[in-house]
């Protein structure tokens, strides 16, 4: 804590000027972006500099933040404080629980290009979309990758540079290329 009899007033006022613009600043976006969304809660923060492609399919729980330079071009369903640190990718649909937390440049890959017919550019084949599942109280370390059709379990924890093409069990703490089991959490 501070030691408020050291503090120099004029320190004290730029700390309440910040805390009052910060808090106009999430009023103000809630009442502008509110009617774009299909869920939003005057306590969720998004960034300006984040970019969500399609506003009326994401439904943010209560307290979540998506950070600068995070992408979705997703169908979102997330509980209470999802966090989305900067340079995060969110593609496909998506169903997140409560208390998730996405690290810098992890990417949540919920859909796939079809390949299947030669001869035809992948670009213009059907997509295919299994969708991806996280449980309450994920997290996923940073640059993670998490393929299309996962599911990760309750409680589970993705490591930093994780490749994730199978479910995760809860509780489990996976790592490497393609990720495996490495540890269980204790309760």
């Amino acid at each position: 804590m501070w030691d408020l009899v050291n503090v120099r007033p004029a320190m004290l006022i730029e700390i309440v000027i910040g805390r009052v613009v910060r808090f106009v600043y999430r009023q103000l976006y809630f009442l502008l972006m509110f009617p774009f969304y299909g869920r939003l809660d005057r306590s969720c923060f998004i960034s300006p500099f984040a970019s969500v492609r399609v506003h009326h399919q994401v439904f943010l729980g209560d307290h979540s933040v998506i950070n600068r330079n995070s992408i979705i071009w997703a169908k979102l369903i997330s509980g209470s404080n999802l966090h989305l640190n900067p340079g995060a990718c969110i593609y496909g649909n998506v169903v997140a629980g409560d208390n998730v937390m996405i690290a810098p440049n992890a990417v949540i890959s919920g859909g796939n290009h079809g390949f299947i017919r030669n001869g035809i550019p992948m670009y213009f084949q059907t997509c295919t979309s299994y969708g991806i599942r996280i449980g309450n109280d994920v997290w996923i370390g940073a640059n993670a990758v998490i393929l299309d059709g996962v599911t990760v379990g309750e409680g589970a924890i993705i490591a930093a540079g994780a490749i994730v093409a199978k479910d995760i069990e809860p509780y489990s703490i996976v790592a490497g290329v393609p990720a495996k089991e490495i540890k269980v959490r204790s309760t």
